[in-house]
């Protein structure tokens, strides 16, 4: 697999903007776009995925959406937690 396959899978898994990788590497949008086009014979320079890898936890953080579906917790079942653990600590505030 290529690195701009590679690249490209991130992006896709995590929903990254594209700006944010030309960003945290240094490189232009349109050189990021151009190097996880498939077909595209830009390759991409060592350097720019040097770079990339060293910023990956930051490019990760700015996704768009959570990586994980995790279903919301009922508010009956909060402030039941809420209100043992005022009984349970008393002096707590």
């Amino acid at each position: 697999m290529s690195n701009g396959a590679r690249l490209r899978a991130l992006i896709t898994l995590f929903d990254v903007p594209i700006r944010e990788v030309a960003r945290r590497s240094g490189y232009s949008r349109a050189y990021v776009q151009r190097c996880i086009t498939p077909g595209d014979r830009l390759m991409g320079a060592p350097r720019f995925y040097l770079r990339v890898e060293s910023s990956l936890a930051e490019i990760i953080r700015s996704r768009r959406r959570a990586f994980f579906e995790v279903e919301a917790t009922d508010g009956q079942d909060i402030n039941h937690a809420v209100r043992s653990l005022q009984i349970d600590c008393p002096n707590a505030s």
